[in-house]
């Protein structure tokens, strides 16, 4: 039984068992070998741009005796996918720009997949945007933290409603907290209430970090974040210190206040709200 990194066996948790995948970018097709392995799935087609990567999956397909159960494609993206041919669209090890161009390439075969399992290295608010565009809802979302960096995985549905955070819930958590417990968190109720009452900070928020990570309080989105603030606030603090700071250096400054302003904000929402 092929062995995954802890990304790769996320992302395959999210499969619909019974389900043909669709793997474009399948690199050595070590996903599709675990989950027929596994008897997860009745058979594959692994698709990837580079004919070097996909003569590797030929090979490691015919060693574990899969090669029958996956069909192996030389593939720009879903060029060349045909509708149909599979239920689930497995998308990963790639930037969020080229994913979300790749989603959006060609909406009639993307809206065609009944889920999504989508795992961007970078940006993965430019997949969440594409996918809100198309009407495909997000429905469960995990983040990974493997060798120092992190990842999300998402789970996606065409024309299911995107699971969101109950800010409501929130607020209410806030109003019921003492003054003490609001005063050891180190915030002011009427000033959080106000941001996480706005509109524009919740779909921000959602956007860069994910709409269910944020609604079930991710402990693994809850470390990043805190890691991501530390070092906001200390590069803030360095530049702080400059005795004469440039124009380039206050511009810094000022961006790095709002983000440092909202971070918080939602830190003190996962850790205490939520």
């Amino acid at each position: 039984m092929i062995n995954l990194s802890k990304r790769l066996q996320t992302i395959a948790d999210f499969v619909t068992p019974g389900s043909r995948i669709c793997d474009v970018g399948c690199d050595h097709a070590y996903l599709d070998i675990r989950l027929l392995q596994q008897e997860t799935i009745p058979s594959a087609l692994a698709m990837d741009v580079a004919p070097g990567p996909l003569s590797i999956a030929q090979q490691n397909l015919m060693l574990t005796g899969l090669l029958g159960r996956c069909e192996t494609r030389l593939s720009d993206g879903l060029a060349g996918y045909k509708k149909g041919e599979a239920g689930t669209l497995v998308i990963a090890g790639m930037g969020g720009r080229l994913m979300a161009s790749i989603l959006s390439a060609d909406p009639d075969k993307t809206e065609s997949f009944r889920e999504l399992i989508l795992s961007p290295q970078s940006e993965p608010w430019l997949v969440r945007g594409c996918l809100s565009l198309s009407g495909i809802g997000i429905t469960d979302e995990k983040c990974v933290e493997e060798d120092g960096k992190y990842y999300c995985v998402m789970k996606a549905v065409p024309g299911a409603p995107c699971i969101r955070p109950d800010w409501g819930a929130v607020l209410q958590r806030i109003d019921e907290m003492s003054d003490e417990e609001l005063s050891q968190a180190g915030v002011e109720r009427g000033s959080i209430r106000r941001i996480l009452s706005s509109e524009p900070f919740r779909a921000g928020v959602e956007a860069e970090y994910g709409p269910c990570l944020i609604k079930n309080a991710d402990p693994c989105l809850k470390k990043q974040l805190l890691g991501a603030l530390k070092s906001r606030i200390s590069v803030y603090n360095k530049l702080c210190e400059q005795t004469d700071p440039g124009v380039a250096a206050k511009t810094r400054m000022q961006v790095l206040r709002g983000e440092i302003g909202r971070m918080q904000a939602l830190a003190f929402a996962l850790c205490y709200a939520i």
